[in-house]
């Protein structure tokens, strides 16, 4: 899925595909850590360093997830 909102809306957009990377449920956080790493690699603008953070930490913590497909993704994005 690729990310396609409205500029103004991206900080939203943002905040739910963190909350995904944290949701109790397998696929939805490995759809949120997909989601975002596709949105980043996309965009040409340089991102806030208080998002860059929150975003290396989700994906540092899907490092050591029960889920392969979870890991494997982290690691693709990191």
């Amino acid at each position: 899925m690729a990310y396609r909102s409205a500029p103004n809306n991206a900080p939203n957009d943002v905040q739910k595909m963190l909350d995904n990377c944290a949701n109790f449920d397998k696929d939805v956080r490995h759809t949120g850590a997909l989601d975002l790493c596709n949105m980043i690699a996309s965009s040409a603008e340089q991102q806030e360093e208080n998002l860059e953070k929150r975003v290396c930490t989700a994906f540092i913590t899907h490092l050591v997830d029960e889920s392969m497909e979870v890991k494997s993704n982290a690691v693709k994005c990191i």
